[in-house]
């Protein structure tokens, strides 16, 4: 069957620049069959920015029965290039693997037209996000007084560093090549910093550690545990950035961070749990938060390890002291926290990644230092993530019977930043030996990067002015906060929106709820990117868990 636009011209033609395609596409009895602007008209909910060559491609047509079969086209040719069938409304393409642009037909429905590359992911996004990172700073536009740490609106449990540091060690060669460029560096507060000498995600590591050590010694402001953490995976990336970071100076910032972290007391914090908390990282952190986030399980896990690296090859003495530490809370996370229970995981908000983190990182890196039995801790949390996603979005429910957090919103509270959960997944994937498992992990990684472009019930990206930010993107989300703490709204990257409770399993109609950006939402983001660049093969240059010989 040939389709043709309003002109008459067969539709695999317009395709060559989806931003100029007229409104409506329509078939040879004259019937509209295929809108730009409107993705629940029929009903095809794919990831707008695209698909990776080798990775997992799937996408979800609504009121399918299972066995219709469906089409893959290319737009250039209008050749179908595969034919597959639809189950449970998942379309499964991934054998799809040359690179070009497409869109998917099943009864005369259309999807938008994507693309499918090399790497595609990663190069649609990664520079908005750190865009994100660099004009989100609190130093060059403080709205509403000093609303963050570091960046603005953010809180102790944003993690900002954790993932920029990651971020790096998953891909330095690409870091380094960027241009120099640094988002009104001028402006910053710290003269030191004005002019650049340092890629951009450098800079932005040494503008939070100046902030951070700036506001202890000369604000007097004892550091929250969760803050000093971040500290600890700077140092330990330390050798491999030191043409950019003066000798004197890291080592001030090392004996600072070891005589900090041992302090128990904390005075700048927001959303803080009840009762007291022991800030020394010495301590098992055995608290766990709600669903702000404010204090996921597991948090301390891995900068104690970071710092008894960072110990052990500066030859200094305690370094015993940090590895038991590590040992103590990894020992915590899998013995006492039960990583099936939601409240623990997706409870936790966007840093529900948090705790996975921790376990994949400690076993991956120090399986000797890990309790006997943390593989089956892995695999036991993974197969729950597993079939909590069986349904037509292959997305991780909050539980059995519920699809998000209901916090005491009704299901209203905002979380764009569980695009993160790709990160969880690629961590587990690293770890698990079963091959199925292993497999659908991977599956579920791509799924959930997917859910933030497009691919959920109202087929919509997370980011209002998406088509802006994101190459490929047709339809940004329905709403933006005017203004809001952090005024996010008009950063580039920002991820504001997301489906609500009773948008689920499919209601597009339903209440959308609250909007607004928040670095928060961003950095569990960012290191889920650095985890889709562990799953490249052509990058040989990774440092530490990204190291080809980790």
């Amino acid at each position: 069957m040939s389709i043709f636009n309003a002109d008459g011209v067969p539709i695999h033609a317009c395709y060559t620049n989806t931003r100029t395609l007229l409104t409506k596409v329509y078939n040879v009895d004259g019937e509209p069959v295929w809108s730009r602007y409107v993705p629940t008209e029929n009903a095809w909910y794919i990831s707008q920015i695209g698909y990776d060559t080798d990775k997992s491609k799937r996408a979800t047509l609504i009121d399918a029965e299972d066995g219709t079969v469906f089409n893959v086209v290319s737009s250039r040719s209008g050749d179908v290039v595969y034919t597959g069938t639809i189950d449970g409304n998942v379309a499964d393409f991934s054998s799809v693997t040359a690179s070009g642009k497409y869109y998917l037909e099943s009864n005369h429905r259309y999807s938008y037209e994507f693309t499918i590359a090399k790497d595609r992911i990663w190069n649609v996004t990664v520079l908005p996000a750190l865009k994100f990172m660099e004009m989100s700073r609190q130093d060059v536009w403080e709205t509403g007084g000093n609303t963050g740490y570091a960046w603005r609106d953010s809180h102790q449990f944003s993690f900002e560093l954790n993932a920029l540091v990651m971020q790096y060690m998953s891909n330095p060669s690409y870091y380094e090549s960027l241009p120099w460029n640094v988002y009104r560096v001028g402006d910053t507060e710290y003269t030191d910093l004005r002019t650049q000498d340092c890629p951009n995600i450098i800079w932005l590591m040494k503008f939070a550690i100046e902030r951070y050590h700036d506001w202890n010694v000369n604000d007097s402001i004892n550091l929250h545990a969760l803050i000093k953490g971040q500290i600890a995976y700077f140092l330990y990336l330390y050798p491999y950035i030191s043409k950019y970071i003066d000798a004197d100076w890291y080592q001030t910032i090392r004996d600072w961070c070891i005589d900090i972290w041992s302090e128990t007391t904390c005075n700048k914090s927001w959303y803080e749990v009840s009762g007291d908390i022991n800030h020394s990282l010495f301590t098992t952190q055995a608290k766990i938060g709600t669903v702000k986030g404010m204090l996921p399980p597991g948090y301390a896990v891995v900068p104690n390890f970071m710092m008894y690296e960072v110990c052990k090859r500066d030859e200094l003495s305690s370094a015993s002291q940090f590895l038991e530490s590590a040992e103590n809370n990894i020992a915590w996370l899998v013995n006492s926290v039960d990583l099936t229970n939601p409240a623990n995981t997706k409870g936790q908000r966007m840093n529900e990644y948090i705790p996975f983190h921790a376990l994949t990182y400690a076993y991956e890196m120090y399986p000797s230092s890990c309790p006997a039995n943390t593989y089956t801790k892995i695999v036991e949390a993974a197969q729950s993530l597993v079939d909590l996603s069986d349904n037509l979005w292959d997305y991780t429910k909050y539980s059995s019977s519920r699809w998000v957090n209901l916090e005491t919103s009704g299901g209203l509270c905002n979380n764009p930043g569980y695009v993160g959960m790709m990160g969880v997944y690629f961590a587990l994937a690293r770890v698990i030996s079963d091959n199925n498992l292993k497999a659908r992990l991977k599956e579920l990684a791509i799924s959930h990067h997917d859910h933030g472009f497009g691919r959920n019930p109202l087929g919509r990206c997370f980011d209002y002015k998406a088509t802006e930010d994101f190459d490929g993107t047709v339809l940004g989300w329905v709403t933006r906060m005017p203004g809001g703490y952090g005024a996010l709204g008009n950063v580039v990257g920002v991820l504001d929106g997301s489906p609500k409770e009773e948008n689920f399993p499919y209601n597009p109609n339903g209440s959308t709820g609250y909007t607004e950006g928040w670095v928060a939402f961003n950095s569990p983001w960012n290191m889920a990117l650095a985890y889709l660049n562990g799953e490249n093969p052509d990058i040989t240059d990774g440092i530490g868990i990204f190291s080809k010989g980790a």
